[in-house]
């Protein structure tokens, strides 16, 4: 008996073996696709804001991981306008390719989207796009995963957030600020003195 159960361990064991062997990447129906636009600290005016999209996952792996962003396009508002647009193919009326647009430096101060102190809504919009307009049917994730691009339907994520613009005290509000306490210790330093 015991022979019989060690031989079907044997043959169990073998079979599994074999079928790693021979496995092929899983194939999943539709990506799973989660924007993340990330947490802005304050951010002093005239100086750069940058915005990254690296937190958007695709099952679970970064939007920036990915060796292809042939089925993707990436749009950043800013106060409900639309800043800036990637995609990688036919991008002509686009801002560039869809690589150029996962991170972007964006100045603050005048002339810029962001000329003046306050609170801003940034909104990240990644978008899959359907295969019959790319020509791009699967997404390959760094583990091997193939997925499976609709030919009929986009898959859009969105997400929002708000940074703040905050103004610094000029360097001579501050020079006229320590002259001012120098000359209150100084009076105080005369007062003890008499």
């Amino acid at each position: 008996m015991m022979k019989n159960f060690i031989k079907t361990v044997k043959v169990c064991l073998a079979a599994i073996g074999c079928s790693l062997l021979v496995s092929t990447p899983s194939q999943a129906t539709f990506p799973i696709l989660t924007t993340d636009v990330g947490l802005y600290t304050p951010t002093t005016i005239g100086n750069n804001l940058l915005l990254d999209a690296c937190g958007t996952t695709v099952n679970g792996f970064s939007l920036c991981d990915l060796a292809s962003y042939a089925a993707f396009r990436v749009r950043w508002d800013i106060n409900g306008v639309r800043y800036a647009r990637f995609r990688d193919f036919n991008n002509s009326n686009f801002d560039g390719a869809v690589a150029d647009g996962l991170q972007l430096t964006v100045p603050t101060g005048l002339g810029t989207v962001f000329p003046t102190v306050g609170v801003y809504t940034i909104k990240l919009s990644v978008r899959i796009l359907r295969s019959n307009i790319t020509g791009v049917g699967t997404i390959a994730l760094p583990n091997g995963t193939i997925l499976n691009v609709s030919s009929n339907q986009h898959l859009t994520s969105n997400d929002t957030t708000t940074v703040n613009i905050v103004a610094t005290p000029e360097p001579g509000t501050l020079l006229i600020l320590l002259l001012a306490l120098g000359f209150i210790g100084y009076r105080m330093n005369q007062r003890k003195a008499v």
